[in-house]
């Protein structure tokens, strides 16, 4: 990028807050960029809260499956190696699933509020 493209001294807030911010750009450029962010605090807040609330679940389905306490630590020596990786598959798979539909969930409201898939799910691999 050649220097003159940098914008000069600041001459709003939206410059001083954003002083890399480049000259060419447009307005829908920059809209994209922030649809952009706002996508990604959804996805990523989609994501924690559904890891998050998934422990209990994760337990619970672990003692109706099983019939036995999941273990606490994994990493104990006390639990069994059979234990241990039969909860990491365990736990990774659920939390796997609980996360997609989280995430699922969030494609859909923001599809049916915004009218639009979200910025960059427009396009699959085929």
């Amino acid at each position: 990028m050649a220097p003159d493209a940098i914008a000069g001294p600041p001459t709003s807030w939206l410059s001083i807050r954003r002083p890399w911010r480049v000259l060419s750009t447009s307005a829908d450029e920059e809209a994209d960029v922030d649809e952009q962010k706002v996508w990604n605090g959804i996805a990523s807040g989609a994501a924690v809260a559904a890891v998050v609330a998934s422990k209990p679940l994760v337990e619970r389905i672990w003692r109706l499956t099983f019939r036995s306490e999941p273990p606490g630590n994994p990493a104990h020596d006390d639990v069994q190696w059979r234990d241990a990786l039969a909860w990491a598959v365990f736990t990774g798979a659920i939390v796997g699933v609980i996360r997609l539909l989280a995430q699922r969930g969030a494609v859909g409201a923001w599809r049916k509020r915004r009218g639009v898939q979200p910025p960059g799910l427009k396009y699959t691999r085929p």
